[in-house]
């Protein structure tokens, strides 16, 4: 593979999140951050309550593509290993 081509394929730091045993931590920083954001959203002024919905929003994403790139992780290592 030719690095200066595909360099785009890679994503070092998502990969570390599965190959490092990273990933409860960032759940629970993303779990913790949307327990802030809803209490502005409970709480704040409209214009705050706006912003942290959206982050909010932002985050359920992430965690939505989070679970998508697993699910093929897990396929390539279903393909990968010996039966």
């Amino acid at each position: 593979m030719n690095q200066t081509e595909n360099y785009w394929r890679r994503f070092p730091h998502v990969e570390a999140l599965f190959q490092e045993g990273r990933l409860e931590a960032f759940l629970q920083h993303c779990e913790h951050n949307c327990a802030a954001l809803d209490a502005i959203v409970q709480q704040g002024d409209q214009h705050d309550a706006e912003k942290a919905r959206m982050a909010m929003t932002a985050y359920g994403h992430t965690l939505q593509l989070l679970d998508q790139l697993a699910s093929v992780l897990a396929g390539k290592e279903e393909q990968h290993s010996p039966r």
